[in-house]
């Protein structure tokens, strides 16, 4: 199979030619047991996080960012980053 890292593709609404009816900001993913940050990109307008089954996200959402957290089990920091509106 090959890989594509188009996570937009077949997801969106516009991809298929339609007029897009949303904007994400960020997706959030499960599934591998690890956790996988991907930034946007001029495929994909917006970041993609998959998490881990051993690690926790924490979001803090105001109107104008979203700051993400994303912990081990021990509470140590992996990693954080701000995604601004």
């Amino acid at each position: 199979m090959e890989r594509s890292d188009d996570y937009s593709a077949g997801i969106l609404p516009g991809r298929s030619g339609n007029p897009p009816s949303a904007y994400p900001d960020l997706m959030l993913c499960g599934h591998l047991h690890r956790f996988v940050r991907h930034d946007a990109t001029d495929k994909t307008s917006f970041p993609v996080v998959v998490n881990s089954n051993t690690s926790l996200l924490r979001i803090y959402a105001t109107t104008t960012q979203m700051k993400i957290e994303v912990m081990d089990r021990d509470g140590k920091m992996l990693d954080e980053f701000i995604i601004k509106k």
